[in-house]
Parts: C-alpha cells; structure tokens; sequence
C-alpha cells in the first residue's frame, strides 16, 4: 500500500503568483504613468518596463508549469519511492539503490534557507524534485526509510 509522502507547495504558488502580479502592477503603472505611450517613456524608464513586462511573463509561465504538477508529487511503499512528474508519468526509487539524500538551496533564497529542491542520487541516475512542500522533512523521511528501515531489510 502506496502512503503520501511528498504534496504540491501550495505556498510557492502563491508567492510566485503574487510576484507576477507585483510585476503587472509596476509595468502598467510605468506603461499609465506615460499615458499609455511606449515611445514617450525615456530610454532608462523604456529597460525597466520591459524588464518588468519579461519578468512578468516568466513568472506567469512558471505558475502555469506549477499548478500542473500533480498533487501528490511523490508517495513510498516498504520497497520504494515513486516520482510524479508532469507528463513523464511515475519514476520508481527503489531504496536499496539511494546513495545520498540532499535538499538544495537556491542563491537567491539562501538569506532565508528556503530549500528550493530536493535530490535522490543513485549510482545510475539523479532524481531533482523541486516545487514540493516541506523539503527538509521529506528529505529526512526519505533517509530515515532508506537507510535505517532499508539496513534492517
């Protein structure tokens, strides 16, 4: 019997989302603020806007790509981790082949110790899991489960 183990972040969506619409805000309110005229905006004003207006398409994209990870991004069973993705359907990491367990911190999310990523290393293959709610504990159960539970096997 398959038991959750890691869900969507929800959080990270919603900050992501809050981001995009901080940068719809700023861009239109520079895009208003010249009476709606993209040739009357200084050259400096001009960067910034389209900046804005790149950062906001990459953000809006990337809560797209989010909201259609599945919700359970990863459930285990006594032998095994199984891996959502998107369209690649479900990966199996059978525990007995788990090198090392480690969660990433992303440069820009260092102040803060967000982990923004998770890793399963094998010796065949790397496995990077990112978007999933409580890293840290996940990554903790991950090792409790292959490396105390599997030794006992």
């Amino acid at each position: 019997m398959k038991k959750e183990l890691a869900l969507k972040s929800t959080p990270q969506i919603v900050r992501t989302a809050l981001m995009c619409i901080i940068a719809q805000v700023v861009a239109f309110s520079l895009w208003s603020y010249y009476n709606f005229q993209v040739a009357s905006m200084p050259t400096i004003i001009l960067a910034i806007f389209f900046v804005f207006i790149i950062v906001m398409i990459l953000l809006f994209i990337l809560v797209i790509l989010m909201i259609s990870n599945p919700r359970v991004m990863m459930e285990y069973d006594q032998n095994a981790i199984y891996i959502f993705k998107r369209k690649l359907g479900q990966e199996q990491v059978n525990f007995k082949d788990i090198v090392n367990v480690k969660a990433t911190i992303n440069i820009w999310a260092k102040p803060f110790l967000i982990y923004t990523a998770l890793i399963i290393e094998t010796d065949e293959k790397d496995f990077i899991i990112r978007n999933i709610d409580k890293i840290d504990e996940v990554r903790d159960m991950i090792k409790h489960l292959a490396f105390e539970i599997g030794e006992e096997k």
